[in-house]
């Protein structure tokens, strides 16, 4: 990490050298990935809802159930609560 002083202010910004991997991990660290994950998520859950040929598929993932087992101690809940 570098440190640069825009208008007086402090930014850290990751060393972005010219690999695919070092632009993948900026990218990843960046604000808005967060965003672009949820609203590209929410566009395919749409699509699949909506194309007849995959809905069952998208419903037999929401139907899932999810485990999470530790030592003797259990939760088990669907995808969709």
């Amino acid at each position: 990490m570098r440190s640069l002083k825009l208008n007086g202010w402090k930014h850290m910004t990751p060393d972005i050298s010219n690999g695919a991997k070092s632009r993948l991990q900026a990218f990843i660290h960046h604000e808005s990935t967060a965003g672009l994950f949820l609203v590209i998520s929410a566009a395919l859950a749409i699509i699949a809802f909506n194309i007849d040929a995959i809905r069952p598929l998208y419903d037999g993932f929401l139907q899932t159930v999810a485990t999470v087992t530790i030592g003797g101690f259990g939760v088990s809940k669907p995808v969709l609560l």
